[in-house]
C-alpha cells in the first residue's frame, strides 16, 4: 500500500522538511520518539508514506533497517463500513519480523534461530512473547533502527495495556530505535504517548494544500492522455484516495474536464464508481456538524458553507452566483451583506466549499446513477404543516418518489437533523419565490430527450410539441454550449437561441396570416381534411404555439439575467 502511495505522490508534504520536530527525528537523536496526530481526513497516511519514502532513501549503511506497519482495516474488509477494524498485536509482530528477516543478511546465526523457532512452533502456534524475543535478538545487530507505526489508534485495546505491544515498542524493543507513531487521538493513545513531542496536522492549514497538490497529481496521471475509457479509471482514483477529502478534490477536477461533459462518459464514470465510496460522506458530515454540537452558539458562516456544499459541487444548473443571490433573499443572512459582485469572501465561500451529499439511485434496468440532494431541495422547502410530508400539488409521481429517496438518503448518509436544520433557516417566502422562478427556467432546460427528437416537422405531432423538443434539444445537446469557456462564446450561444426564436416567430406569423385567409370562406365548401386542419390550428396549435414561444422567451431571459448560460455541465 505504501509503495503504491509513494509512487503517486509528488511533493505533497514539502512543508515537513522545514518542521523542526521532523527534521530532528530524521537527522539527529535529539527527538528519537515523535507522535503525529490529526483528525480523520487530515492526511496522516499521506505523511506516513512520505516519511517512509525519504527514510528508505537515506544512506544508513548496511546495518540500518526501517520497520513500518499500518494498523488500519484488513484489506479484504469493507474499508468504509461502520464496524471497527482492529489490528492484533501478533499481526504487527509477524510483519515486523518479516521486514527484519528480509534486511538481516549479515546475521546468519540470528536467521537460523528464527527458522528453527518457526519450524518448532508449527503453523499458527507462534506466541507473541516468542516473536518479541526473536525481534529483539535480530535488531541488536543493526546500527540504526527506524520504526513507523501508522493508524496506531486502530490497534486492539489490549496492545495498550502495561505489558502490551505498544508500550513494549516504545520503551523496550531496542534502545537505539527512532520511533514515529501516527494516528488519531483516543484515551489509550493519549495515555501512552503523553509527553512525547507531537505534531497536530490540520492546525496550520498546510494539510489542505498538500491534499490539493496530491489530487492534481493523480488527476494528471489518469486523464492526461484524454482517454477516459480505461476500465478501472475510477477504481484507480479511489484506490489512491485514502480519504474522502482527496476524492472530492479528484471529482472536482474531473468534472472540469470537457470530456466528462458527454452524457455517455458521465454515465460510465458514475456506473464505475463503487457504492462504498459514498459511505465516506456520512462520516464527513458528522465531523462537520460536530462543532455545532460542541458549541452553544451556532456560527452562521459555517451554516452557509455547509449549504454551499449541497449547491455548488455538482454538474447542475446551480452556480455559486445563483446560490448567493438566493441567500441574499433569505432574512437570516442579510446581516452578512453578501454581495456577489464585490464581496471576495462570499465568492470564496461559493467557489471553494468542498464536499456534497449524493443520493445513489438505481433505475428499473439496474443502472446506478447519482442525484445531488439539492436537486430536490427546493421541494423539501415546501413541506406544509401538520402530518403532510410534501406539498404534492403539481408534483409528479416521479418527483414524489425522488423526495422519498431524499429522506432516505439523509437518514442513511448523515444526521437526520441536517436538512431540517438547513430548511428551517431558509423557509421564507422570498427565498422560496426565488427558487420557484429559478426552477421554472432551469427545468425546461434539464429534461433529457430520446433519440427520436428532431428539428423538422413530423406527421401527427403538433408544432407546439416539436417546438418544445427543439428548445430542449438546443439547450441540452448543443455541444458548443457544453464547452463554453468565455463570455464571448456564451453570448454567441445566446444570440443563436434568440435568432432561432425569431425564426419561429416568423413561421408563426406567416401561418397565422394564411389561416386568416380562410376565415372569409364558407366552411361547408372546404374539404373535410382541410376544415379539420383549420379547426385544429385555431383551437389547439395557435394557443399552444403562442404559449410555447412565451415560455421559450421567458426561459432564455431567465438564463441570461440569472447567469445560467454557464450551467450546462461546465
Amino acid at each position: 500500500m505504501y509503495l503504491n502511495k509513494s509512487l503517486c505522490i509528488k511533493n505533497p508534504c514539502a512543508w515537513s522538511k522545514s518542521h523542526p520536530f521532523i527534521a530532528d527525528w530524521l537527522s539527529t537523536e535529539t527527538i528519537p520518539k515523535l507522535f503525529i496526530s490529526g483528525k480523520p481526513g487530515t492526511g496522516k497516511s499521506i505523511l506516513a508514506a512520505h516519511m517512509i519514502d525519504i527514510t528508505q532513501k537515506e544512506d544508513t549503511g548496511h546495518r540500518g533497517v526501517l520497520l513500518y506497519y499500518f494498523c488500519g482495516a484488513d484489506p479484504a474488509a469493507d474499508q468504509y463500513s461502520d464496524i471497527r477494524q482492529e489490528t492484533s498485536s501478533k499481526a504487527i509482530l509477524m510483519t515486523l519480523l518479516r521486514q527484519i528477516v528480509s534486511a538481516c543478511h549479515h546475521n546468519t546465526a540470528g536467521l537460523s534461530e528464527v527458522m528453527k523457532y518457526v519450524l518448532a512452533s508449527g503453523h499458527g502456534m507462534l506466541s507473541e512473547l516468542g516473536l518479541r524475543t526473536r525481534i529483539v535478538n535480530l535488531l541488536e545487530s543493526f546500527d540504526t533502527v527506524r520504526i513507523i507505526i501508522d493508524a496506531v489508534d486502530r490497534c486492539e485495546n489490549r496492545a495498550f495495556q502495561q505489558d502490551g505491544l505498544m508500550p513494549w515498542i516504545l520503551n523496550n524493543m531496542t534502545a537505539h530505535a527512532r520511533i514515529l507513531f501516527i494516528g488519531c487521538q483516543n484515551p489509550h493513545v493519549a495515555s501512552l504517548l503523553a509527553g512525547l513531542p507531537m505534531i497536530v496536522l490540520g492546525s496550520d492549514g498546510t494539510t489542505q494544500s498538500d491534499l490539493e497538490a496530491y489530487a492534481r497529481h493523480v488527476v494528471q496521471i489518469y486523464i492526461g492522455s484524454d482517454d477516459l475509457d480505461e476500465a478501472h479509471l475510477v477504481q484507480n482514483l479511489v484506490t489512491r484516495s485514502e480519504n474522502m477529502f482527496q476524492y472530492i478534490f479528484l471529482v472536482k477536477n474531473l468534472t472540469q474536464n470537457p470530456l466528462l461533459y458527454h452524457l455517455e462518459r458521465r454515465i460510465q464514470f458514475l456506473n464505475d464508481t463503487p457504492i462504498g465510496i459514498f459511505g465516506m460522506y456520512k462520516y464527513y458530515l458528522a465531523v462537520q456538524l460536530q462543532r455545532f454540537f460542541d458549541s452553544d452558539q451556532i456560527h452562521l458562516e459555517r451554516v452557509l458553507e455547509i449549504l454551499l456544499q449541497f449547491l455548488t459541487f455538482s454538474p447542475s444548473p446551480v452556480t455559486p452566483l445563483i446560490f448567493l443571490q438566493a441567500l441574499q433573499s433569505c432574512p437570516l443572512v442579510q446581516r452578512l451583506e453578501l454581495n456577489p459582485e464585490s464581496d471576495e469572501r462570499a465568492i470564496y465561500l461559493a467557489q471553494h466549499a468542498a464536499g456534497v451529499l449524493f443520493d445513489v439511485r438505481v433505475t428499473t434496468t439496474g443502472v446506478r446513477h447519482l442525484v445531488p440532494v439539492h436537486s430536490t431541495l427546493s421541494e423539501y422547502f415546501l413541506v406544509s404543516g401538520g402530518n403532510q410530508r410534501y406539498n404534492t400539488d403539481d408534483i409528479s409521481l416521479a418527483t414524489q418518489e425522488a423526495l422519498v429517496s431524499l429522506h432516505n438518503a439523509v437518514r442513511e448518509t448523515g444526521p437526520k437533523s441536517l436538512l431540517e436544520f438547513c430548511c428551517k433557516g431558509l423557509q421564507h417566502q422570498d427565498f422560496n419565490g426565488f427558487l420557484h422562478r429559478y426552477q421554472y427556467a432551469a427545468d425546461v432546460c434539464r429534461q433529457s430527450l430520446g433519440d427520436t427528437s428532431t428539428r423538422g416537422v413530423r406527421p401527427d405531432i403538433s408544432r407546439q410539441e416539436i417546438d418544445c423538443e427543439r428548445l430542449q434539444a438546443q439547450l441540452w445537446r448543443d455541444s458548443t454550449f457544453s464547452i463554453c469557456d468565455s463570455l464571448a462564446l456564451e453570448r454567441s450561444w445566446m444570440d443563436r437561441q434568440w435568432d432561432s426564436l425569431k425564426e419561429d416567430g416568423e413561421w408563426f406569423r406567416e401561418h397565422s396570416s394564411v389561416m386568416e385567409d380562410y376565415e372569409s370562406l364558407d366552411e361547408e365548401t372546404l374539404a373535410p381534411s382541410l376544415r379539420l386542419e383549420i379547426s385544429r390550428w385555431r383551437n389547439v396549435v395557435f394557443p399552444l404555439m403562442k404559449e410555447q414561444m412565451e415560455l421559450r422567451q421567458n426561459a432564455l431571459s431567465e438564463l441570461q439575467t440569472r447567469h445560467l448560460s454557464a450551467y450546462a455541465f461546465r
